[in-house]
């Protein structure tokens, strides 16, 4: 926790600004994403979302070691975290493949949804501070994109999530955001990254 109030000492004014309190989910959800947003590109997204989960953290363990807060507290706060940096991630690689390839499409021309399911410590909101994520990959069903290098919804959704991972794990001078488990999908990790529901 020093060495990250070395390197960003603004870490100092966010520590006296909210003395460690907890955030709540929806507050700290749209502060990340609008920052995110904000930014030209993945690679802009990826270490901005470091120094995100950084100072966040900095905040949590201020709360934990300095206030006391209990553990349901702490791990609640840090799996509050990792949502906002999920959604951040997921926001940004979204981003990248829209340009490229449109909307993804289900059969009867409505958008087809994707989502990001959490299991383990984060599915059960018990993350602590050096957890890695499980997570799973679901998509509606097949279909097409709708952009001019139109692709099949599979090989979208595939792509996003390994944007996505990509996002998450990548080690940079920043370090990465969190290491991310996906063996707890079907077929483990033999099968795709991104399952249709059927």
């Amino acid at each position: 926790l020093a060495d990250a109030l070395i390197r960003d000492p603004e870490g100092y004014d966010l520590l006296r600004m909210t003395d460690g309190q907890p955030v709540a989910r929806e507050v700290l959800l749209a502060e990340v994403l609008a920052e995110i947003d904000a930014l030209p590109d993945e690679r802009a997204a990826a270490t901005a979302m470091r120094r995100i989960k950084r100072r966040e953290m900095l905040r949590i363990a201020y709360g934990d070691l300095i206030r006391d807060q209990s553990i349901e507290v702490v791990t609640r706060q840090i799996s509050v975290l990792a949502d906002a940096l999920c959604s951040a991630a997921l926001q940004a690689a979204y981003k990248k493949l829209q340009q490229r390839h449109g909307l993804p499409l289900r059969r009867d021309g409505s958008r087809c949804r994707f989502v990001v399911l959490a299991l383990g410590k984060l599915g059960g909101e018990e993350l602590n501070y050096s957890s890695d994520i499980d997570l799973m990959f679901l998509y509606e069903q097949d279909g097409r994109t709708e952009g001019e290098k139109s692709v099949d919804n599979r090989e979208y959704f595939d792509r996003l999530g390994r944007q996505f991972i990509k996002l998450q794990t990548e080690a940079t001078d920043l370090g990465a955001v969190y290491r991310v488990d996906m063996r707890l999908r079907p077929e483990g990790r033999h099968g795709p990254i991104a399952c249709s529901l059927a």
